[in-house]
Parts: C-alpha cells; structure tokens; sequence
C-alpha cells in the first residue's frame, strides 16, 4: 500500500547536486569528537567518594563505543594488557581514552544514562552522510526506504528493572521474563548488504500489554520526533511487517507527507482480502514452484 501522490523535495537536501565529502562529521575523528562534546554533559550516577570517580565519564563513553569498531570478546582487558606490555593501546590511540574503565565501572557509569542523549549525534551522523553525497546509493524510484522492526535487546527470568516489559511465561504459571525491547528503524536499498542506522525508540511499559500495542505506540513516538527531519531529503518510504498495517499508523504516514509499503496478512486483514478478490482479476502468465530449505516456494508473475 502506498500514497501516489508525487512528492516535492522541501529542500536541497533532496536534490540530487553533487555534494563535498568535507563538512560536519565528515571523519572518523570528527564523530570522536562530537562524542567527547557530550560526554561532560551527561547525568553522572556517582558520589564523590565513589572511587570510580577517578574516570571521566568521555573514558566511559568513549571505551563503550570503541567496543562496537574494533569487536575484541574482551576488548577492554585486552587494551589494558597491551598499555602494560607496549605502553600504549587503541582505546587511546584511536579514541583517545585516558584511562580505561573496566566493564563494572562503565557500568556503574552508564547504565542510568538515557540514550536520548545520543540521538541527535546519530540524527547528525545521518545527515552529515546524505549532505556528503553518501547516501545517493540508497535513494530508489519511490525514494529512501526506512524499515521499522521491532527487536528485543536483553532477557532475562531473573534481573529486571523499573524499565522492564515483563511476560508471564503462562496464564498459571507465577514465573516472569523481563525484557527490554525497542523499534530499530535502518535505511535500506534492494541488493545493497548493508544499512544505515536510524535513532531508536524503546517501548516502554506503559506502550501495552500486547506485541502490537507495544511494538507500533513505539513506532508512531519514532514518526513524530523523527520522520519529517528524513523527508527533508526528498521522497520517503516507511516499510514494515503486518503489526504497522493498521489504519492509525498508516494515516500517520500520509500526513507526514511520507509513502507506506507494509505486510498484509490475510488473516488479519480478511475485508480487505475480501476486496481485492471481488474487485480485481488476476491473470497469471506463469507460475514456477521449488523447494528451498524445505520450504515450498510459489513464484506468480503476470497483470
């Protein structure tokens, strides 16, 4: 499903003008150095007696985000050992962290700090590429494709906290899950392997006692903080399973001037399955089956 209404770019942004690689975060080292901005301005949870007081919360920050570019099982450690037999390591010689914290103490450090604070460094990340001329590659002839999934990102039957999605593992049974779970919108093109991360948004609680209650009052937070900084860059398509196609969120696209393609099961969209068998032919000009993965697989092309 889609709007077909043709949309206008409401910027340059949405040209397709050949761009400098130069400007804002325009290197590996200018987004270091955005996050050593925001580092002196997050909540710190510790007292002064703390005695991991000694670390600056950018060492804290910046060792958490040097484990994601350089993937060691035990980074952290792995550095410290290196500082000892070489005098030096790649915590500080390509983030430039001054001392490293160890997994407890960025803990300690981090875990009450909100990741909002994050997001408009990842909002600007996102148009220092398209500004950049790095994203031209992802632009389609019905424009940007954002996809919405919802994602769960740590489970556990045993520690929960206040921000916790608790499930019961039966109706009778006195045993609970706890949770945390979040909409991870990325922007994609057919045939290209990788993808740019858009800011989250974690459901919450409060969003509903069901997979789809949750999972799309998560995703209309996201549309309204983010989608219309996205359309500036011309013509966008939201993209989603079947929990986004429902009118409330579908009605919410069109008015932030944005095109839908999303699922729909005929289970859960029986009327308008029902529709389309009575107001359209289908004529079918070739039909190929196989087996792939032991999955049956149905091809139909035709007008």
């Amino acid at each position: 499903m889609s709007n077909s209404k043709p949309k206008k770019s409401r910027s340059g942004r949405g040209t397709n003008k050949s761009r400098s690689s130069k400007g804002d975060l325009s290197s590996f080292r200018d987004v270091v150095k955005a996050l050593e901005e925001i580092s002196p301005n997050l909540p710190d949870p510790r007292k002064a007696e703390h005695p991991a007081i000694r670390y600056e919360m950018r060492d804290a920050v910046l060792s958490a985000t040097s484990v994601f570019y350089l993937q060691h099982p035990s980074f952290l450690s792995f550095q410290r050992e290196n500082q000892e037999k070489f005098g030096q390591n790649n915590a500080s010689t390509l983030f430039g962290v001054h001392q490293i914290p160890s997994d407890p103490q960025i803990r300690n450090m981090l875990d009450t700090v909100s990741p909002s604070h994050f997001f408009p460094l990842i909002s600007r990340i996102g148009n220092a590429l398209h500004d950049q001329g790095h994203l031209d590659g992802f632009r389609t002839s019905i424009g940007f494709l954002v996809v919405l999934d919802g994602m769960q990102t740590v489970s556990s039957d045993v520690i929960g906290c206040p921000s916790c999605l608790t499930k019961r593992k039966s109706k009778e049974s006195e045993e609970v899950t706890y949770s945390h779970a979040a909409v991870t919108p990325v922007l994609v093109r057919p045939g290209e392997a990788r993808v740019i991360a858009l800011p989250p948004e974690f459901i919450v609680p409060q969003d509903g006692s069901a997979k789809q209650d949750c999972e799309t009052k998560a995703a209309l937070r996201w549309t309204g903080s983010f989608l219309s900084d996205y359309r500036s860059w011309g013509r966008v398509t939201v993209m989603g399973d079947d929990l986004y196609s429902r009118e409330p969120f579908c009605r919410d696209i069109l008015e932030k001037d944005c095109d839908f393609l999303l699922v729909c099961k005929e289970e859960s969209h029986k009327i308008l399955y029902e529709y389309l068998t009575g107001a359209t032919t289908v004529v079918v000009k070739k039909r190929e089956e196989g087996q792939r993965k032991k999955k049956k697989l149905t091809y139909t092309t035709g007008s």
